[in-house]
């Protein structure tokens, strides 16, 4: 919401901003109107990637007000490699990040990594939803008021990030654009080398 917010301000100022300029450049109104809800559309998506939090290399906020509704509760800077993925049962791309993620899963427990979904939905909204999506194996956790999501500075999901074995977070991104080799490095990496997408 804090994100949705920063976006319509910006383009409230965007079209201010350009009135004012067309006001002093004296441009036709058709003109002006028109340079006006161009800065409202552009201007605020290429102001995005200067709001959006990024977290890679630096130590991963903690994972304490989680509540498990499958799996065991994820520990980091244990010594191991995590996944931290965000999601909702209402989001189509979440959906089909559900197989490679739980791909992923099944191919690196055995090595040791752990794998979490956090959403911030309830649990009476994921249980079901778990029931009848058997591809999705990991762990899954409900953040209640939201306090991961916005710790990690979520602002658009399916969001992964990998956490290496020292609790430094070495990578963030989208989980079907890098995730699995994010992950190979992580686990041959050395403590805090950092990567972000």
């Amino acid at each position: 919401a804090k994100m949705q917010m920063q976006g319509i301000m910006l383009a409230l100022v965007s079209v201010y901003g350009m009135q004012m300029i067309c006001k002093y450049l004296n441009l036709d109104p058709t003109v002006a109107m028109g340079l006006q809800v161009g800065a409202a559309l552009i201007l605020p998506r290429f102001a995005a990637k200067f709001l959006t939090k990024t977290v890679a290399g630096e130590k991963a906020p903690p994972l304490e007000s989680l509540q498990y509704v499958q799996g065991e509760p994820l520990e980091l800077g244990n010594g191991k490699v995590n996944v931290v993925e965000f999601w909702a049962t209402w989001c189509p791309p979440c959906k089909t990040s559900i197989p490679h993620l739980n791909d992923m899963y099944l191919k690196y427990k055995e090595k040791g990594v752990g794998f979490v979904g956090v959403t911030g939905e309830t649990p009476e909204a994921i249980k079901p939803f778990l029931a009848k999506t058997p591809a999705f194996t990991y762990p899954c956790a409900c953040d209640p008021g939201n306090k991961s999501i916005s710790a990690y500075g979520v602002s658009g999901i399916p969001a992964a990030f990998v956490v290496g074995k020292d609790g430094t977070v070495l990578w963030q991104g989208h989980p079907m654009q890098g995730l699995d080799e994010a992950v190979k490095k992580a686990l041959t990496a050395e403590p805090s080398a950092t990567k972000q997408d």
